[in-house]
Formats: C-alpha cells, structure tokens, sequence
C-alpha cells in the first residue's frame, strides 16, 4: 500500500483516541482508497517506484491539445526523435537501446549522452528524456517498437526533490535480515502507521507499531527486500501537502450521512455537520488542479 496520509494523522482529525484501534483497518483501506483515487485525478502517482519501463519510437504524434492532455501519461515523440516525452522520472538508472531490434539492448547511453527535461537542475519531477547533441554519442533515438529500456525511480514524490524523503532521526537498532518482518528502531516514536520508510534501497510499508517494533512489509513499489545492518538509516518518505490534506478529507467524506444538502458525519463518538460532499469534493478537487499532469 501507498498511503499519502498516515492513520495517526487520520484519527486526530476524527478525534479517536491513538490507543483505540477498533476502526483501524477500516481507516487504513479508506486512506488507500482516498490516495488511489488522488492518482487517478491527476494522473500520476506520487509515491517512488523502482521499475523498468519500455517505450516504442516513434509514436502516433498528437497534433492537438486535447489529444496531448488525454493521452499525456504516454511517451509522445515531438516532431523528431530526439526527445522522449515520459512519465513522472526522479532519477535513472539506466538507459538503454535496441538498435538493430533484435530484442537485446546492447547500446547503453552514457550519462553525458542525454539531459532530463526540465533542464533545471532544481526542477523534479522530469518529463522528459533528451539526446544531448553537444556531448553525447548519438544523435536521435533509434526507431521502431519497444527500442528503449528505461530503468529509473518513477513517480512525482514532493515535486522538489530526486529524494522525497526526510531521515527519520533514529536508526536500525540491530541487524535486520532479509526475510524479517519485525523492525526495531532506537525511537519508534519517529514513526506512524502508514507510513513508507527507506533503508539504503528498500523501501518498507508500515502496518503497525509497538513500542520501538515495526511490523514491516519488505520490499514494496518494486524494491527488493535485503538484509541491513545495525545502525543503518532510515528515511521517510513525503508526499506534498494538499495531497495529504485531500486524502484526509475524503477519508473523512467516506464516513459521511448525506442529508438534504448536509452531511452528517459520524465515526464512533465522534461527528459534525458540514456542507453538502459534493461541494466539499469540488473544494478537494479545486486544491489537486496545480498537481495534475501538465499537457505537454
């Protein structure tokens, strides 16, 4: 799971005691409901996948803007092959070629063969994948079908970072296999359930907390679950505010009554009474516009 929001962050705003954990699993598939359904309004996700993705040269070029909006999740090749248009990258780790489309990448492209757009070096996530003419080995793309292998830290993360992730401030507190389950930190109090940790490449999702104890899944968004020794870092991931803030919202709307115009909402001990959902959803929505896909 990816959750953009945690459960402790959850419950204050519904003002359930931490200690009561009657409804936890139900808030839990609530918020990754709410979080799925923010990636879907803007058409990218905003956690960190690990993946290899291919992509075809050249593509159906797209002529006009509406095309261009409904189909910009998809690598577009302007009007030349010189430039792949691509999904929310933060860092690559490889790029590479078929040249003869024989199905085997043998041309792998240096560093220096290639610039990720936006071009600013403080600008993420990048959209874009351009041959560098003033340096680089090769001039264009080669063409055809599945020709390039991209593998690359893929999604939005906080729209200002390669890294969208802040260290926890406490570390592995004892060597941790490959195969463990159970995390044991110097402080869990850094932590909340929900929350998607890193240590050195692994990414691990939070399901519960005890004490200094984390109940871990290993190796989540295409990671692969390693052994780490003690006193390794740990990091925690961050996604931006207003989609935080909206996946809280809706996971709040979930529990409402729907009245004439009026929602009720109740959950437990607590409730109040606000404004119709619908107007409450234009006013989530309305606050998710400046982290839609841009029409490229």
């Amino acid at each position: 799971m990816n959750l953009y929001a945690t459960l402790d962050q959850i419950k204050e705003n519904l003002s359930i005691a931490a200690a009561t954990t009657t409804w936890d699993a139900q808030l839990l598939r609530r918020l990754e409901a709410a979080s799925r359904e923010v990636d879907s309004y803007c058409g990218r996700h905003f956690y960190v996948l690990t993946d290899t993705k291919y992509f075809d040269i050249p593509l159906e070029r797209f002529n006009n803007t509406r095309q261009r909006q409904e189909f910009s999740l998809q690598p577009i090749i302007r009007d030349d092959t010189r430039t792949l248009w691509v999904p929310d990258i933060l860092s690559v780790t490889t790029i590479k070629m078929d040249s003869n489309q024989d199905a085997t990448y043998e041309d792998t492209l240096a560093a220096t063969d290639y610039i990720l757009w936006p071009f600013e070096s403080s600008r993420f996530p990048k959209r874009g994948v351009q041959m560098d003419e003033r340096q680089g080995d090769y001039a264009t793309f080669s063409s055809g079908q599945r020709v390039i292998e991209i593998a690359a830290l893929w999604g939005y993360g906080t729209g200002r970072s390669a890294t969208p992730y802040n260290d926890a401030g406490t570390d592995v507190n004892e060597v941790f296999n490959s195969t463990d389950t159970t995390l044991t930190v110097d402080a869990g109090t850094q932590f909340e359930v929900g929350q998607t940790i890193l240590i050195e490449s692994e990414q691990l999702w939070i399901s519960a907390i005890s004490t200094h104890n984390l109940t871990v899944e290993r190796g989540v968004n295409g990671t692969t679950a390693a052994s780490h020794a003690n006193n390794s870092d740990i990091y925690i991931y961050e996604y931006p505010y207003p989609v935080q803030e909206a996946v809280l919202r809706m996971t709040e709307l979930a529990y409402s009554r729907v009245g004439k115009g009026m929602a009720a909402e109740r959950l437990g001990d607590y409730s109040y009474t606000k404004g119709s959902v619908k107007e409450e959803y234009e006013t989530i929505w309305d606050s998710l516009v400046p982290y839609g896909i841009p029409v490229l």
